[in-house]
């Protein structure tokens, strides 16, 4: 495997063949090419999406008075990373047959769930890239997918992205090379974490010269897919009150392994050992990368 065909230079005639006569599966694969981003309406029923955030509701009953220790400075609950390790509900959407079936397509290889987070209210996250946080070897074999639990208000700060941004190039390497050299005897730590704040920075420039982002307000069951390159983000919430009950699952395909940001800019060489095991649920591989926790 040589990287996701979707980024080949004859992606366009590879089309075809790959979706052998599956009209949606054609139609998504040209959004992918073209935009990087695609969504699929009502593709999970709206009793699966109550069960999720019902499991939520029990999963953070249960903790009791332990509950303060998570939320942020606002006193809201952070993100969960992993609820589809403890909520069986979430798991049946984030390995939903036909939603696997189109990742294995996109990835041209069998498609598993690496890790997921769930979300009460809108991330409000600048436009970024995964891409750091989500090392593949070869590189980019990963797709988010976003599943809205509830209709998201304009106002509850929807998704965000930058249709075509997933097309210009930035060079972890040459990125990690330039700050390594303008900070000499630096922590490998150090160099990593600068090296980060320049791709991000990269990201966001280059980023505005493909136009205002998108912003995407999504019904109850939709699922939005995107490009590992995608730059996107969560737009402002004009009314912070609202939930944007929310789940981002984080696939690649089952025979890959995905390494963090100390990976992306500084490894060289063969590829690296692997970090964690699998599990199978409905028939598909879910990866044991941590447990189900609170994160920022």
């Amino acid at each position: 495997m040589e990287g996701l065909w979707l980024d080949q230079v004859d992606a366009v005639a590879q089309l075809g063949r790959r979706a052998a006569g599956d009209a949606q599966l054609e139609a998504i694969g040209s959004r992918m090419i073209n935009d990087g981003f695609v969504v699929l309406p009502a593709a999970i029923a709206g009793a699966e999406c109550d069960a999720v955030v019902n499991d939520y509701r029990r999963f953070i009953d249960d903790l009791g008075a332990e509950v303060e220790q998570h939320k942020d400075a606002s006193g809201r609950l952070l993100r969960v990373v992993n609820f589809h390790l403890t909520s069986g509900s979430a798991a049946n959407i984030g390995c939903n047959p036909r939603l696997m079936a189109i990742l294995d397509f996109l990835l041209g290889d069998e498609a598993s769930v690496y890790s997921s987070l769930y979300f009460e209210h809108g991330s409000q996250q600048p436009i970024h890239r995964d891409s750091p946080f989500f090392e593949t070897f070869p590189r980019n074999l990963f797709f988010g997918m976003w599943v809205a639990l509830e209709d998201v208000s304009i106002d509850a700060g929807p998704l965000m992205y930058v249709p075509g941004g997933h097309r210009f190039d930035c060079d972890p390497h040459r990125i990690y090379d330039a700050v390594a050299a303008r900070m000499p005897g630096a922590a490998r730590d150090a160099l990593i974490n600068e090296s980060l704040e320049q791709y991000y920075g990269d990201v966001i420039r280059a980023a505005s010269g493909f136009g205002t982002p998108t912003v995407v307000a999504l019904k109850k069951g939709d699922v939005a897919i995107w490009h590992p390159q995608l730059p996107h983000g969560g737009s402002p919430a004009l009314n912070p009150d609202l939930t944007r009950r929310s789940m981002v699952f984080h696939c690649v395909p089952s025979s890959r392994q995905v390494y963090q940001h100390d990976v992306f800019f500084a490894h060289r060489g063969p590829v690296p050992a692997p970090r964690y095991g699998f599990t199978r649920i409905n028939d598909r591989s879910v990866a044991l990368s941590g447990a189900t926790t609170f994160q920022h």
